[in-house]
């Protein structure tokens, strides 16, 4: 499973230091075989964290995680973003997926 997540600023301002974490922890580590993520991003336990830098009113950044579950089931994953500048829809800034891998 090589799920792209997706960031977009949805404005007004821009998003000062954005950060995406990728939360897999749903998955129990004893099935999980491997979790690959991008440079620059770091991977703790059932987390990845990817700093995306500063993003603009508008735009996007996206991010490729390789999960490689040992035993066939459904993955839980979070996406959450974060940034330094207040969010006025905060209630936008999470996404959860439910996987089913075979």
């Amino acid at each position: 499973m090589e799920p792209q997540r997706k960031v977009k600023n949805l404005g007004p301002a821009p998003a000062a230091g954005a950060v995406l974490t990728v939360d897999i922890s749903g998955l129990p580590a004893s099935d999980l075989a491997s979790i690959h993520a991008p440079k620059g991003c770091a991977v703790l336990g059932g987390s990845v964290t990817c700093p995306l830098g500063d993003l603009k009113a508008g735009r996007t950044a996206a991010r490729s995680i390789s999960v490689i579950p040992s035993l066939p089931g459904t993955i839980d994953t979070t996406a959450d973003a974060t940034s330094g500048t207040p969010d006025p829809e905060g209630a936008n800034d999470v996404a959860a997926i439910a996987t089913v891998v075979q």
